[in-house]
């Protein structure tokens, strides 16, 4: 029997159960860059898959422009954003891609596809990847909506503020998981003469007063503002 070609990859699709000639061809695409990733999608990076499928799911929605049977996942990862760092994200994690192409390029999103366990296996190494307000773009973009499907299409899912009222002399601490964005919109008491304080730590933050449009991205540390501020 004459062996395989070195480095050779091979797509099985069990095409029973997939049903229709548009899932299909989304399943080929999504599998198709798969086999770009043969080097580094090893079993051993199965356990790190928000990498893999979610630049996966990218492809495929460029190649299937107009999909919308996979806009569950979109909303899921929304959904699961405040519990779960971006390592934790699998499928769902497509709209990190989404963006990296709208604020680099097709190629930054492929050498990101092909980058493996050096990088891409725990927050601390994907962290690496881009410079801190990198991260903030990436976070201002959710909060203000401008994250888009490939085709140009609104996100079926958006990121939502959550309220966080703070009454006299009130603290309150946001917990997240590394890599995650949060979204509050900070009330303060009508009349309140105090400032609102913030300990940003090794958090990012990024302020925006109600009824502007541009973010001031705070420095590391503490900061005194006065009220009111919607708070990313």
């Amino acid at each position: 029997v004459e062996a395989f070609p070195t480095g050779l990859c091979i797509m099985v699709v069990r095409t029973h159960t997939i049903s229709g000639s548009a899932k299909l061809r989304y399943a080929l695409s999504h599998e198709w860059m798969h086999t770009l990733q043969n080097d580094a999608y090893t079993p051993e990076t199965m356990a790190q898959l928000w990498w893999a499928e979610g630049s996966a799911e990218w492809a495929a929605q460029v190649m299937n422009p107009g999909t919308a049977f996979r806009d569950h996942k979109i909303t899921e990862f929304y959904a699961k954003q405040r519990r779960c760092d971006l390592t934790q994200h699998s499928y769902d994690a497509q709209p990190f891609f989404f963006w990296s192409e709208q604020a680099f390029s097709a190629d930054w999103v492929v050498a990101m596809a092909m980058g493996g366990r050096r990088f891409n296996s725990d927050p601390a190494g994907v962290a690496q990847t881009l410079p801190p307000d990198r991260w903030m773009d990436w976070a201002i973009a959710q909060a203000d909506r401008t994250v888009t499907m490939p085709d140009g299409r609104p996100l079926p899912a958006q990121l939502e503020a959550e309220p966080l009222e703070i009454s006299d002399s009130c603290e309150a601490r946001l917990e997240a998981a590394p890599l995650s964005v949060q979204l509050r919109e900070v009330s303060l008491p009508e009349g309140a003469a105090s400032r609102l304080r913030i300990e940003a730590n090794d958090v990012r933050v990024a302020i925006r007063k109600s009824g502007e449009t541009d973010w001031q991205r705070l420095e590391p540390g503490t900061t005194f503002l006065d009220p009111p501020f919607e708070t990313l």
